[in-house]
């Protein structure tokens, strides 16, 4: 309705200023001012009545705006238009909120994966830790937990790698000496 409104108003205005000027009003001065879709009729306080616009059926959309001691203009609007208007905005409006339900789930699976990486490295570097297999050395995830828990498997790893070296020089020395 606020279109309807700009356009009565725009309408208004120029027979307010033909009024002012002293110039005569006729449909043909005031249908450039009026969409194809829309007609207006004027009624002016002088008993004059113009139609200008293509023929509206019956509306619930119109608009009217008086001319301040000339008379008044409506506006209608042809329902169907109406009606396109905000099947246009409604899938519009559906259009964008899956473009954005679609980017947003992108984005959070790629996070996802970008935060689990670090996970499943301190997961591997455990089991590998439990197989005996030697440490590749510190690791730094650029989170605080992570990090302090990279840093109890590295001082388990090399805990674990001298306790293992110990053990060989035991056995190594036993053998040696049986």
């Amino acid at each position: 309705l606020g279109r309807l409104t700009v356009n009565a108003e725009r309408v208004a205005a120029e027979i307010t200023e033909r009024q002012h000027d002293g110039e005569s009003l006729a449909v043909g001065d005031l249908e450039p001012l009026v969409p194809a879709d829309r007609q207006a009729l004027v009624v002016l306080d002088d008993g004059t009545q113009l139609v200008v616009g293509a023929p509206v059926g019956p509306s619930d959309y119109r608009a009217t705006v008086d001319i301040p001691g000339h008379g008044q203009v409506t506006v209608v609007e042809q329902p169907d238009r109406i009606n396109a208007s905000r099947l246009v905005s409604a899938v519009s409006i559906l259009g964008l909120a899956l473009l954005v339900s679609a980017v947003s789930v992108v984005v959070a699976i790629r996070e996802a994966r970008r935060l689990t990486a670090p996970l499943d490295d301190l997961a591997d570097r455990a089991a590998g830790l439990g197989a005996a297999k030697p440490s590749p050395g510190r690791v730094d995830y650029g989170v605080a937990e992570l990090d302090e828990v990279a840093d109890a498997l590295e001082a388990g790893a090399q805990r674990i790698e001298r306790l293992v070296e110990a053990e060989r020089r035991l056995t190594t020395d036993a053998s040696h000496q049986l």
